[in-house]
């Protein structure tokens, strides 16, 4: 199941104890595939098509959307559904997100819809941080620079720059 837990790190490391019990996002009870910083206050994530373990209630983060956790207040907020497949987001900003899944992609965090897409440029198949299904061809090595807006794409022997 694909979960976002929220540590602190230097009270774990004062009583590691604390890493059996970190915090989730509140109200929340599908999975959240995916997750980024906004800032130290706030975090990005994203929840994947599977049902929710609760259908009762509403949940704060809804299959297929995407949300800020706002973990210092204990409050969900701008739950909005992607118009399109996504799974691997990076926060930009306040307003946008960058998407790997498949490709790169630009969401707008306020409306959901992918303003910008590069359909030519592949970043393979990962929609959570469980990749066991993917093969290795398929989920490149990536990392992303958000002070330059830079991502860098391994392939084989070459690195691809793409400039957000």
């Amino acid at each position: 199941m694909d979960r976002v837990e929220l540590f602190d790190i230097a009270a774990c490391i004062a009583n590691p104890l604390l890493l059996d019990d970190g915090e989730g996002v509140p109200g929340s009870t599908g999975e959240i595939c995916t997750a980024s910083f906004l800032d130290n206050e706030r975090i990005l994530v994203g929840a994947s098509n599977e049902e929710p373990m609760d259908d009762e209630n509403i949940d704060t983060v809804p299959q297929e959307h995407i949300a800020v956790w706002h973990f210092k207040q204990g409050r969900v907020s701008n739950a909005v559904k992607v118009q399109g497949a996504f799974g691997n987001l990076i926060a930009i900003d306040d307003d946008y997100c960058l998407d790997l899944f498949r490709y790169p992609k630009i969401i707008n965090l306020q409306t959901g819809a992918i303003e910008e897409k590069m359909e030519e440029f592949d970043t393979g198949l990962q929609a959570s941080a469980m990749v066991h299904y993917l093969k290795k061809e398929e989920w490149p090595i990536m990392a992303y620079n958000r002070a330059l807006k830079i991502l860098a794409v391994k392939r084989g022997y070459d690195l691809e720059l793409l400039s957000i």
